[in-house]
């Protein structure tokens, strides 16, 4: 039996996602037995799927998908986000949670956007932007956009479905 493995000029070629899976696999909790066992697989099986220099063996979407929900590790989705150009924002569950949250979300949304207009109102202060000073731009963005993304998740939970 012959088995497959890339030459040693392309190990340096493992792509982050390779990399992440193999991670997310081999890191959590009980490693790849654990996780194996949750998606029906052998654990050599899984390893070798996770393994990039096996190329012929694929982790699949389906798979990588439960693996990251039972363990709670999305950072394979962020890997894969980053690599394409997007960004990971988590909303969370709101299930079971009072609707006067909503209001707080609101306001939590709103006042990041406060903060971001503080830091650009700061940096423009003396007409030149640091890289520091961008940083901090940038990190206050990234907040308000998640609040307004969780805004709208909690939102969403309310809706009413025809027939309840």
């Amino acid at each position: 039996m012959t088995v497959f493995v890339k030459p040693i000029a392309e190990y340096s070629e493992i792509s982050p996602i390779e990399d992440a899976a193999h991670h997310l696999v081999h890191s959590v909790s009980g490693g790849a037995q654990a996780v194996a066992e949750i998606l029906g697989k052998s654990r050599n099986t899984l390893s070798n799927e996770v393994n990039p220099y096996m190329p012929r063996h694929k982790f699949g979407l389906l798979d990588a998908v439960r693996t990251m929900k039972a363990f709670n590790n999305f950072s394979l989705l962020q890997t894969i986000a980053q690599h394409c150009g997007f960004a990971v924002i988590p909303v969370g569950c709101f299930e079971g949670v009072a609707d006067t949250e909503l209001l707080d979300l609101y306001a939590n949304w709103h006042a990041e956007i406060g903060d971001t207009a503080i830091a650009l109102k700061e940096t423009l202060a003396d007409g030149v932007i640091s890289e520091d000073e961008y940083r901090r731009i940038e990190k206050e963005t990234i907040e308000a956009n998640q609040a307004s993304f969780e805004f709208l998740a909690r939102l969403k939970s309310l809706i009413q479905h025809q027939g309840e």
